[in-house]
């Protein structure tokens, strides 16, 4: 895990707002020195009344701002604005200053592809979660949308096999239409095997191309 809870990093956090404030104050719980830039002036004056590091009152894409931040040795960079150009942008010039951990917001659907191809791998695909989260709710219990692939044209899942499906007892080479990578059973995670069969009460971790989702989940449950 990168949070290593017996050093004490330098952490810039861009976007001080609800989202970077409340993450602000955690990495400060852990001893972490954190340095927080805003370009909002009223924005940054509430904030710093709210944490015991510095705030800047700048845009975190000058890279003059993020030198007075100290980016020369930061261990961590974080870019949590609601503008994915100037979060790709903020990550571009920490990239340049070889600082070890960056993590990106993506506001936007779509733009996730653009930050893996440019090398920005740790990200939280903001509008792509509440998705998630209320796809897992319409779908009902069983079932968990854990991320999506190709721009949505597949997806990952976590299903719990039911004793009625039609895939009970069948070798996992038989199944046709997804792919099972892994299936937790009886407290333990196992990756299947050709042969391996599924059990009633399986969880199992899916891949699926989107148009084919509906159809394999009423197969296992």
């Amino acid at each position: 895990m990168f949070w290593n809870k017996k050093k004490s990093m330098k952490v810039i956090v861009v976007g001080g707002g609800k989202t970077g404030s409340h993450i602000i104050k955690v990495l400060e719980s852990r001893g972490h020195k954190v340095c927080a830039i805003e370009k909002d002036e009223t924005v940054a004056k509430e904030l710093a009344t709210k944490i015991n590091g510095v705030v800047i009152n700048g845009d975190g894409t000058d890279m003059l701002v993020l030198k007075d931040a100290g980016i020369n040795e930061a261990d961590v960079l974080l870019a949590l604005t609601d503008d994915d150009k100037a979060n790709l942008m903020m990550c571009e010039i920490a990239k340049s200053f070889n600082v070890p951990k960056i993590i990106a917001l993506v506001n936007h659907p779509g733009n996730e592809e653009l930050f893996m191809k440019l090398g920005i791998a740790d990200i939280v695909p903001v509008t792509q979660q509440v998705a998630n989260a209320i796809e897992n709710m319409l779908l009902g219990g069983g079932v968990r949308v854990l991320a999506e692939i190709g721009d949505g044209e597949a997806k990952i899942l976590e299903v719990v096999v039911n004793e009625n499906s039609k895939h009970v007892n069948k070798q996992v080479s038989e199944i046709k239409g997804f792919v099972i990578a892994g299936i937790w059973r009886g407290g333990n995670f196992m990756f299947p095997s050709k042969n391996t069969k599924l059990v009633a009460g399986d969880v199992v971790l899916i891949v699926v191309k989107t148009k084919d989702l509906e159809k394999v989940i009423s197969e296992l449950r």
